[in-house]
């Protein structure tokens, strides 16, 4: 016998939501520090000492000059010769001795470290401090400090100094009408130079 009415209701399943992986989930990395360009700038800035002659600049300033100031490569890796170049002579014959000594103490056995670290703690030395020691010894010599600049290099050094320099006057020129009254000259009436002929110019 069939009953005229459903069995029951369609069984519908309840699914649950599906669960979010990690790889679907966006993951918030920091931000990286943004550094700001007057830091970077400042950084890569660097001191440049102008340095007059005794006798003054030159008309074009070609004996200025634009020491910088710090580490210098040179100096470390030629140390008394880049002393001796400069005019440095006792410090340079200074540096000549210890590179020797370190020398000679690096082949005695027993005593390599020591002569090592002697010749690079000399080279370092140098490196740090020779422009210093030379920037002293032209003010010694009669050499003055104009100025201190920091910049980006030596040209940029450069165009900031003769910048900063006082321009020569320029000479105004004359007034239009001052010029054209200079310009005007006296009425010539009748020949002024030497008669040629029987009679001067104009019947005389």
């Amino acid at each position: 016998m069939i009953s005229p009415r459903p069995a029951s209701n369609p069984w519908r399943a309840y699914c649950a939501p599906r669960p979010k992986l990690i790889r679907d989930r966006p993951i918030a990395f920091p931000r990286p520090r943004e550094r700001s360009p007057d830091r970077l700038r400042s950084r890569s800035l660097r001191s440049y000492l102008v340095l007059i002659p005794p006798n003054g600049p030159e008309k074009d300033h070609r004996s200025t000059l634009f020491l910088p100031d710090g580490f210098s490569w040179a100096a470390l890796l030629f140390s008394w010769i880049w002393l001796i170049w400069h005019r440095l002579w006792i410090v340079g014959i200074v540096v000549l001795v210890l590179q020797a000594a370190s020398a000679v103490l690096f082949e005695m056995p027993g005593l390599w470290l020591a002569g090592a670290l002697l010749g690079l703690a000399t080279h370092v030395l140098v490196a740090l401090e020779g422009r210093n020691h030379y920037g002293n010894s032209l003010i010694r010599r009669g050499w003055t400090l104009e100025s201190v600049i920091s910049a980006m290099d030596r040209q940029t050094a450069e165009e900031i100094y003769f910048s900063s320099l006082p321009q020569p006057a320029e000479q105004a020129l004359p007034h239009s009408a001052e010029w054209a009254n200079k310009s005007k000259q006296p009425p010539v009436s009748g020949w002024q130079g030497p008669a040629l002929g029987l009679f001067d110019h104009g019947g005389r």
